[in-house]
């Protein structure tokens, strides 16, 4: 069972990845949804790379904590709403927040992979 769920994550990062074509920086969003697409297609065989979680984690807390101002602004503004609406420059928090979830999802993901590593018996 959790084989399928790996690669169901593996599937929605990939497909994350695909739809930053139209973002203003999609190289660099695409290597990270494509690294976290990567790193559940390798733990749906049992191939888990710690070295690798660790850094890709580490990478993504600083960015996340460069995005956190946009998510207290977000928040501030006390409607979840917001997240559904369109991009707009005066409000350039909703996407900072969007941005930010979305590295929350691969973190989390790093985080599950790296307790499954060490919880993985040696080949």
């Amino acid at each position: 069972m959790g084989r399928w769920i790996n690669i169901a994550v593996a599937a929605v990062l990939a497909w994350c990845a695909i739809v930053q074509y139209n973002d203003p920086d999609p190289a660099l969003w695409v290597a990270v949804y494509l690294a976290g697409a990567l790193m559940a297609g390798l733990a749906a065989v049992g191939r888990f790379y710690a070295p690798a979680l660790l850094l890709l984690g580490a990478g993504i807390l600083f960015w996340m904590g460069a995005l956190a101002h946009g998510v207290r602004d977000f928040l501030a503004q006390g409607d979840m709403g917001l997240l559904f609406t369109g991009m707009s420059p005066e409000r350039p928090y909703v996407e900072l927040t969007r941005e930010f979830l979305g590295l929350g999802l691969i973190l989390a993901s790093c985080v599950v992979y790296l307790w499954l590593a060490t919880r993985a018996k040696p080949a």
